[in-house]
């Protein structure tokens, strides 16, 4: 089994030029407060049944509004992420920077390690440990009997660790009423779970977003998916069960989130306005004109280096 762990170097740097398409207008507040976190997603239809329940590393969820601004498709909901809620704003901090598919790139900076437990539910969804898993829950009672969300599920892991064991996942776990759990975290039309392996610039491309080189949305992760919808029809009456999960898979470096739009846990598929989706790698909200900092004469400290070994 392969590791990563982070090599340093010190570089003086005369003169650089970082660009970013602009600066995050989204807001993200970080809180573990599991009836908070419900209640943001909870939407027509939906019924709240008990206490929520929240597990996972201090910081590693969240609320946030300014969404459509920054070109994630949705305005406001909440953040499930495998290190630090807040360091998911953008603008992306090495999005200038040129990745090869499935190559290892040391300018990946949003990674925290919580060293925290992973979630065996999960690890039925991808190969390998899973680690800095945060996990949302809550029983839940649906008016019309079905139940869909929009979600978008974004990595740092994108696009160099594609392919690899490196391969972040989350899922959507409900447990109807007498019935067995199941996840509904797929990919559309089919029965594969969403990972990074599975939604990727090489697989299932259309559903896929890239963020470096231009970066042109308002967040850290270098790639994610297209705003999606979770759906499971025919749950009928009874109080069910929801777990929202997400966790790094081999190791703890290079986080990954899932966002989850505010008000749209509903049991129609149209009880929501039209949802603004960006189509492509350009969002198609108006972004202001990139900006650019010149920095003279600095010493940087810089990650340039990936060091794997076998265990």
């Amino acid at each position: 089994m392969f590791g990563r762990t982070w090599g340093f170097v010190s570089a003086t740097v005369c003169a650089f030029s970082v660009s970013a398409a602009s600066l995050s207008a989204a807001v993200i507040q970080s809180t573990g407060d599991a009836s908070e976190l419900a209640n943001t997603i909870l939407g027509p239809g939906i019924t709240l049944s008990g206490q929520a329940s929240y597990t996972g590393a201090s910081g590693s969820s969240g609320v946030f509004t300014g969404g459509v601004a920054d070109g994630l498709g949705f305005n406001s909901g909440i953040i499930l992420s495998t290190g630090k809620a807040e360091q998911a704003n953008g603008p992306n901090g090495n999005g200038g920077v040129g990745e090869v598919l499935g190559v290892g790139d040391p300018f990946d900076d949003s990674s925290y390690d919580f060293g925290s437990s992973g979630d065996s539910d999960l690890e039925g969804l991808t190969t390998g440990f899973t680690l800095d898993a945060a996990i949302l829950e809550f029983d839940f009672i649906t008016d019309g009997g079905d139940l869909f969300f929009d979600f978008v599920f974004a990595s740092e892991e994108y696009i160099d660790f594609v392919g690899s064991q490196f391969n972040d996942v989350f899922g959507f776990f409900i447990t109807p009423e007498g019935g067995a759990q199941e996840n509904i975290a797929l990919v559309p039309g089919t029965d594969i779970p969403i990972t990074v392996n599975t939604i990727n610039p090489n697989v299932n491309a259309d559903l896929y977003r890239g963020n470096v080189n231009p970066a042109t949305i308002g967040t850290e992760f270098d790639g994610m998916t297209q705003v999606l919808t979770a759906q499971r029809l025919g749950l009928g009456a009874g109080t069910h069960r929801i777990k929202i999960a997400i966790a790094d898979t081999s190791d703890g470096n290079l986080d990954s989130a899932v966002f989850i739009r505010g008000r749209s846990f509903r049991d129609g598929q149209s009880a929501l306005p039209p949802q603004v989706v960006v189509t492509s790698a350009v969002s198609t909200h108006q972004n202001p004109e990139p900006s650019s900092l010149l920095i003279w004469g600095i010493l940087l400290v810089l990650p340039v280096a990936w060091r794997r070994w076998r265990r």
